[in-house]
C-alpha cells in the first residue's frame, strides 16, 4: 500500500465513503511520503475526520526537523536546507487544524471550521489582501474557545464542529466557545456562548 496514491484518491474525491476508515489506518501507518507530498497525507487525514492521526504523522514525520537547529524546513526529510515546499505543516495547521478558507476570492469571505485534534491551543494569522486574519483557538476548562479577528472587509462564519454556523464581523473579533468532550475534536459540540468584541 502506498500513502501518496492514497492521499490523492481522498484529496480529488475519487474514494469511495466505504474506504474511510480502513484508508485513515493505512495513512496512519504507512510514510513513504516525500516532505513535498506530505502535505496530501496530512490533508488527507483531516478530510477523513480524523485531526488525531493527523497530528500524530505530523509529530512523527517532522520530529528531526523540530529539534534541528536549522531555522527553516528543508527539501528532503532529514537534510538541513530551506525549500518552500518542506512548509506543509504550516499551511497544513492554517487551512485544516484552524480551518482557515476563502470562499472568495481575497478573503472577502472566510469560514474558520477548526479541526484541532490532540492540540490543547493554536494561533494561526493569515495575510490577506485585507489584512491579517488572526485565529487563536484554546481549550480550557472542558471548553474550546475559538476568537477570530478579522480586518475591515472580511466577512466571516465560524463552523461549528456540529455543522452549525455563527457569523464574524468585518474588522473586530468574534468569540465563540463549545463544551469540548474527547470526541468534540471533529464530530459533536454545540455553542452556548457567541460575543462580538470591539476591536
Amino acid at each position: 500500500p502506498d500513502d501518496r496514491a492514497n492521499a490523492l484518491a481522498v484529496r480529488s474525491g475519487l474514494a469511495r465513503p466505504a474506504r474511510r476508515d480502513p484508508l485513515a489506518r493505512l495513512l496512519a501507518r504507512v510514510e513513504r511520503s516525500s516532505i513535498y507530498m506530505e502535505r496530501h497525507a496530512l490533508g488527507a487525514l483531516y478530510e477523513l475526520g480524523r485531526p488525531d492521526l493527523a497530528i500524530s504523522r505530523l509529530k512523527r514525520r517532522y520530529a528531526r526537523e523540530a529539534a534541528s537547529d536549522y531555522s527553516t524546513l528543508p527539501e528532503h526529510f532529514g537534510e538541513d536546507s530551506n525549500h518552500a515546499w518542506g512548509c506543509a505543516p504550516l499551511t497544513v495547521l492554517a487551512a485544516h487544524a484552524a480551518g482557515i478558507h476563502p470562499t472568495t476570492p481575497g478573503f472577502a469571505r472566510f469560514i474558520v471550521a477548526p479541526q484541532i485534534g490532540p492540540l490543547r491551543s493554536l494561533d494561526v494569522s493569515v495575510s490577506t489582501v485585507r489584512g491579517i486574519l488572526d485565529v487563536r483557538i484554546h481549550r480550557d476548562d472542558g471548553r474550546t474557545i475559538v476568537h477570530v479577528t478579522s480586518p475591515a472587509g472580511c466577512t466571516g462564519t465560524v463552523v461549528l464542529p456540529d455543522g452549525s454556523s455563527l457569523p464574524c464581523e468585518p474588522g473586530g473579533t468574534t468569540r465563540v466557545h463549545w463544551p469540548h468532550s474527547a470526541a468534540a475534536t471533529a464530530i459533536a459540540g454545540r455553542a452556548d456562548f457567541l460575543e462580538m468584541l470591539d476591536s
